[in-house]
């Protein structure tokens, strides 16, 4: 009986729990492609014999456990929501002392299948947790987040299907309404980011987040490049976060992020987004440094 991507999925990250490598690089098609979306400007990685190359140190050196929150299909493509930990095992050579420690982080992969084999693998997670668990760098300080405004009641949007709900809300993100922002968002919201895996923020803490971003970035832009309705009220949108840095100009790159969205009763009940804080410092600093040259 074939295998469905479901199955897949489930397999892959058994394979992980069991560091069993060889059942990891059977599951990949030849012509794999990697999306490290984060690890710029090294991310892409083509066909299965460079992959294996190219990780094989990592996970010779890293015992990985993977818990799936969410595994969703959308056709030939699994969108799975994961929190992982990491231990080294050794440390790598050319890299500071890590063997010992671990760390723990949360990240979203997107598995595109052909005839059982992942032909393409998108990865999604936020490499700063991980260099400050790891003691490579500083934890910078955490804003508090609170709105600088009483919050509206939420006001549900009806007569519109999830998808067409995502249109409306990206226009209202992109005029920067803040009110609409926080009107479209039930009281109870569960909202999680990569930096804190399996931790939920509330709704004040959301419509905090997003109006510190309006102010820390007056242009920004949010360009939504991928939208897949999952049902049940679930969405998963890929898009490219495009504004001017503190110093007036433009990066070369836009900031690509993910959300999976959960719309019940016309309002917004879940947010999981998941942006690198790295790639955000990166463009302030004007560096093209993946965040793994960090360690050495």
């Amino acid at each position: 009986m074939a295998q469905t991507p479901l199955d897949v999925m489930h397999a892959f990250y058994e394979a992980h729990n069991n560091q069993d490598f060889d059942a990891i690089v059977a599951m990949l098609d030849e012509e794999i492609i990697e999306d490290y979306v984060y690890d710029e400007p090294d991310n892409i990685t083509e066909g299965k014999q460079a992959w294996i190359e190219k990780k094989k140190i990592w996970y010779d050196s890293i015992e990985f456990h993977f818990e799936i929150e969410q595994g969703f299909v959308h056709e030939n493509t699994v969108i799975a929501l994961v929190i992982g930990n990491g231990t080294f095992l050794s440390d790598i050579p050319g890299y500071p002392p890590v063997k010992g420690k671990s760390y723990t982080f949360g990240a979203v992969d997107i598995l595109e299948m052909d005839n059982g084999k992942i032909k393409k693998w998108t990865n999604y997670q936020d490499k700063l947790p991980t260099l400050v668990q790891l003691e490579i760098i500083e934890a910078p300080p955490a804003p508090e987040l609170v709105p600088s405004f009483e919050l509206p009641g939420p006001e549900p949007v009806t007569g519109l299907s999830p998808t067409e709900m995502w249109g409306k809300f990206i226009i209202d993100v992109n005029n920067h309404d803040i009110i609409s922002f926080a009107k479209i968002h039930a009281v109870s919201v569960e909202y999680y980011t990569a930096a804190n895996p399996g931790v939920a923020m509330n709704r004040s803490q959301l419509i905090a987040t997003q109006e510190q971003t309006y102010a820390m970035y007056p242009d920004i832009q949010y360009e939504t490049t991928r939208l897949l309705d999952l049902g049940n009220g679930w969405i998963f949108t890929e898009h490219n976060n495009i504004a001017s840095l503190p110093s007036g100009s433009k990066p070369d790159k836009p900031l690509r992020s993910c959300n999976i969205v959960r719309y019940e009763n016309g309002l917004v009940t879940y947010v999981s987004t998941y942006s690198d804080m790295m790639t955000v410092i990166n463009a302030i600093s004007q560096s093209s440094v993946s965040c793994w040259e960090l360690m050495k």
